[in-house]
Parts: C-alpha cells; structure tokens; sequence
C-alpha cells in the first residue's frame, strides 16, 4: 500500500494498464472448459474436471501465502506442482461404468408390458425351444444394451469404432462356436436342433471385453441377442436361410 501510495502516476498507469477485470464469471468458465476440450477431456468431465483445476490453484495459492512466498504459477509448477497432467489423465480415463446396464436392466423390467412376438431374434429363440419368458428376459437384456451404448455415446464413452469392434469380436466368437457345435452333430433333425442349442448355450456364456474392461454378462448376452435380430448370427445351421429379412 505504501509503495502504491508513493508512486508516480506513469508507474500506476503501467500497473494497472495490465490488469483485466472479467466480471462475467461465466465467461471466464467457458474459457476454461475451452481449453480442457481442446485438450481432449470429454464433454460429460468437464465441470468436474474444471473444479478439479481451480480447485488445485487455490490450495497452491493459499499455501504460498501461509508460508510467505510470493505466488508466482509457471508452467512447470501448473503442470506438475498443482498437478494438471495427473488431473488431465484422470479425465482421460477410460473407466466407463458399464454396470449401470444393471439399472437399465431393471428399468425395462419393471414396465412388464413388453413383447417382442414380432422380432427375429424372438423366432430364433423359439424354434430352438426357449420359453416366452426366456424370450422376453433377452428382450430386455438387448433394450437395457442398446439404451446404455446410447447414452455411453452422448456422454463421448463410446464411439463408432467401439460398436464396430464389439459387434466383430461378437461376430468372430459366435462363428467359431457355431462351428464347433454344428461340426460335432450329424445334420438330422434332432441332432441338428441339439447343435442349435449348444451354440446358442456356449454364445451366451462368452464374456466380452471393450478397451480391455469385462463387460458385464447381461450387457453381453444384450449385445449378442441385438445381433441375432438383424440378424448376423444365428443359432440353426440354416439360421440365414430361415430368418434373413
């Protein structure tokens, strides 16, 4: 205060020349969120990750003054004291929650008036002798997958080539499988039916993975139900011949 007082007027004039008032706190938040989207922090962390940051140049601030120092940021002391770069990875993370399906799941369920008579994947379930009720419970599991992906894509979780490599490595799995269990069975009827049956077991019991995360096992039998309905997989050695739209 006393060197402020003592000054010349140039010297004030020079301070203050550099100062910029921003009284628009929204603005000064876009600005930051700005630059975190400029360095790939998705949409759905942004808030989280801006509180992150300030919340890290306050405690340094705060702690310089207690000890008597003068508050000076440098990019190193940003990027390492404070910890940007630990902040910024953490936002990056690839840790998705895929158990929300779980939610989903029990969502679908609780509406209890649905039916899927008309899908394809319902008439490949039942001519290899699932129950109506067997039906609709993967009816759901393929609703509660769908609804998820859908939301894991808003929130930039998901992308295009996270579709295309879950439903190839569904593809290649299935094919391998269906394979095995028509290439075990003579192609009568009832042995034909069994090998049916054995692919549709062993499909549905294969665990996937996405970025090197387990997918729950609901998400996955949603994702293989999804495709039998296009269908691209089936569980008949004919499965194309029969079902194809």
């Amino acid at each position: 205060m006393e060197a402020l007082a003592t000054a010349k007027k140039d010297e004030i004039e020079f301070i203050l020349d550099r100062f910029r008032f921003h009284t628009d706190t929204t603005s000064v938040t876009q600005q930051i969120n700005d630059k975190l989207l400029y360095l790939a922090v998705p949409d759905s962390k942004l808030d989280d990750t801006r509180k992150f940051v300030v919340g890290a140049y306050k405690e340094y601030k705060i702690a310089s003054i207690v000890d008597g120092k003068k508050v000076i940021i440098t990019y190193d002391t940003f990027r390492t004291q404070m910890g940007f770069e630990r902040i910024l990875r953490s936002s990056r993370s690839n840790e998705i929650d895929y158990d929300r399906f779980y939610d989903k799941y029990y969502h679908f369920q609780q509406m209890g008036d649905l039916s899927f008579l008309t899908s394809t994947f319902s008439h490949q379930l039942k001519d290899i002798g699932l129950s109506e009720e067997e039906v609709i419970d993967h009816g759901i599991e393929m609703l509660a997958t769908a609804d998820l992906i859908r939301d894991l894509k808003k929130e930039g979780d998901f992308t295009y080539q996270d579709e295309v490599r879950l439903a190839t490595q569904c593809e290649m799995s299935w094919k391998k499988i269906h394979n095995q269990a028509h290439g075990t069975f003579n192609q009568n009827t009832s042995q034909s039916l069994l090998a049916a049956q054995a692919c549709y077991d062993a499909t549905l019991k294969k665990e996937l993975k996405l970025k090197n995360i387990s997918l729950p096992d609901g998400f996955s039998k949603g994702k293989f139900i999804a495709l039998s309905d296009i269908p691209s997989i089936g569980w008949k050695v004919d499965w194309k011949d029969l079902y194809s739209k």
